[in-house]
């Protein structure tokens, strides 16, 4: 066995993608408290365009953490049901990959990170992958630009919800720049 993606609007792609770097709608995802958390369209102003080093296959739209507002901590999660999968899940052998490309602008430290809590039925948590991402300026060569990486793990045996959770890191200027992109989370296993 092994699923498709199970995270749904991965890359910002159900949207139409801000403009101008203010927050629009992000479809399948909760923001957090006063979050800017947005799909931004590439190739607009001073953000990564088409062309900027990252995923080869993206679409037309990013996530980037929006206008700076009250929080230097922005936050976005999606929540997915296992229900399909429990029988496998339960018997132990399943396992998880979660990756993505992430980044952020210039010279700036802001940065975004990935991570899933593992849900029970009852919603209590059974399990974290910890995060993925969080690429500062020096490991981004001090440019504007994506980066990938990746964790895998097992799925806890109670397992029935998979909680992920997009954190973007603020550090300086007036936008956080933190960015992501083509986010999976693949299931595997027997």
């Amino acid at each position: 066995m092994t699923t498709p993606n199970l995270i749904e609007n991965p890359g910002g792609e159900s949207s139409a993608g801000s403009a101008d770097g203010n927050p629009v709608a992000a479809p399948k995802w909760t923001k957090g408290p006063q979050s800017g958390f947005t799909p931004v369209k590439y190739g607009v102003g001073l953000f990564p365009t088409s062309t900027t080093a990252g995923p080869p296959s993206r679409g037309k739209n990013f996530f980037a953490g929006g206008p700076l507002g009250t929080r230097p901590v922005v936050t976005a999660s999606h929540t997915i049901s296992l229900a399909a999968y429990a029988t496998a899940i339960s018997k132990g052998s399943v396992k998880y990959t979660l990756s993505g490309w992430f980044g952020g602008f210039s010279d700036q430290d802001d940065n975004a990170e990935l991570s899933v809590t593992f849900k029970s039925a009852t919603g209590a948590s059974v399990g974290t992958s910890g995060s993925i991402g969080g690429f500062k300026a020096a490991d981004r060569g001090y440019t504007t630009t994506f980066l990938p990486a990746t964790k895998a793990g097992a799925v806890p045996k109670t397992a029935r919800t998979a909680l992920v959770t997009i954190t973007m890191q603020w550090t300086q200027g007036f936008y956080v720049d933190g960015y992501s992109d083509n986010l999976i989370l693949v299931l595997s296993g027997t």
